[in-house]
Parts: structure tokens; sequence; C-alpha cells
């Protein structure tokens, strides 16, 4: 951001983003730091001249789209950030955090998925970094679209995992985590797993509880 000038900071995303925002005050004081679900309730509450607006959004996908569709209608001196998987240096980060978090063992990476030919290419990216890193034992799944969990199934099979680690690929903890990644019904990505015969161990948090991920956000405003 640049120094001269004074800045408030506006944070965009779903869920609870209350510890990001606190970092993001402790880390730049002298600017006005505030959340929002959608860029138009955030600017709506303030008639500063200078708005540096950061999507908590996991990829480039529909949802920055629209966020950046949004803002073209102000008139206000407004600079935007990056989502968190934004270039191949951001996965490969993302991915060697997953492995210092979760290496060692079987895992399965369940996101939300998207229709955004961007936000497709994502999660197959994501999971060649996981095994550029070194987490040869990592699979990665959504919810909707591809890679779909046939594609992981396949995987654990043809080398004899039977216990996987279930970790949520969601900033916050949201409906698509608490139900349809780790719910009770037999539609979640959990109950699936179990009826493939796999004894599922779920991870019950979000990306935004892991420090370096909030660290990469924080990377992303300060430059």
């Amino acid at each position: 951001m640049k120094d001269k000038m004074r800045w408030d900071i506006l944070l965009v995303g779903f869920g609870d983003l209350a510890v990001l925002e606190g970092e993001v005050r402790f880390l730049f004081p002298g600017c006005r730091v505030f959340s929002a679900r959608t860029v138009q309730a955030g600017l709506e509450q303030w008639e500063s001249d200078n708005i540096f607006v950061q999507p908590v959004h996991l990829l480039p996908g529909f949802e920055y789209e629209k966020l950046l569709a949004a803002i073209s209608f102000y008139t206000k001196n407004i600079e935007v950030g990056k989502p968190l998987l934004h270039s191949e240096e951001a996965i490969t980060c993302f991915a060697e955090i997953l492995h210092n978090e979760y290496g060692g063992k079987p895992t399965l990476f369940v996101g939300h998925g998207s229709g955004h030919p961007l936000g497709k290419t994502m999660y197959m990216r994501l999971s060649e970094a996981l095994q550029k890193v070194g987490f040869s034992q990592a699979s990665v799944a959504v919810l909707e679209g591809q890679p779909d969990l046939g594609i992981s199934v396949r995987f654990f099979r043809q080398n004899a995992h039977s216990n996987i680690t279930l970790v949520p690929l969601t900033l916050t903890a949201g409906k698509h985590m608490r139900e349809d990644i780790l719910g009770n019904h037999e539609a979640s990505m959990e109950r699936r797993l179990i009826s493939n015969g796999f004894m599922v161990k779920p991870v019950h948090r979000c990306l935004l509880t892991l420090s370096p991920i909030r660290q990469m956000f924080l990377q992303n405003i300060a430059e």
C-alpha cells in the first residue's frame, strides 16, 4: 500500500474474520480496519477517500469477479488485493503450509469447487504442488466439479491407505465445512469415504485457524 496516504482496509469474505481482522489492525495501526460479507456492505460504512479491499477468498473465481465489478461503480480511490491462491508461487506456499501441518499421513483435502475456468484448474494445480513439495500421501477433491471424490478413492486404494485424515479447504467454518464435508448425512464427504471402506479422522477447523495462512493474506496487504 502507498505510504503517503491514509488508507482504510476492508476485508471481504464470508464467515468469521475476527482473528484476521485483529492481526491486520495490529500490523497496520494507522489504518482503520473493518470487514463485511460483500464489498457493497463494507463501502457503505465509511466515507474514506482511500480504501484497500482485501478479498478473503481462496480462489480468483466468480466471487472475486463480482467484487471487482462492484468496485467499478465507486468513485473512491480503491485498490484491491489478490485472493489467496492467485499465482503459482502462492499455490506452492499454500501446499508447503498444508504439508507442514498434515504431512506424514494419508490426507484428503476437500474444497467447494468452482465452475470458473481459473477456479477449476486451481485444485488440480494444488494437487500437483502437494506432490512436488513432498506430500505424496495427499489427494484433493471438491464438492462440485473436478477433481471428484472418485479420483481420490482410487488414489488411496492404489496406495493401500485405509486411514484417511479429512481436511476442509474452506477459509471459514461455514455450511460447506460443517455439513457438506464433515456432515453426518450420507451425502457428506466424510460419510462417502466411510461408505467406501475408509476409516476417517475429520479435522474440524478451517484454514484461517492456521497462522501461516493468515500470514499469506497479511503479506498480500503489505505488498
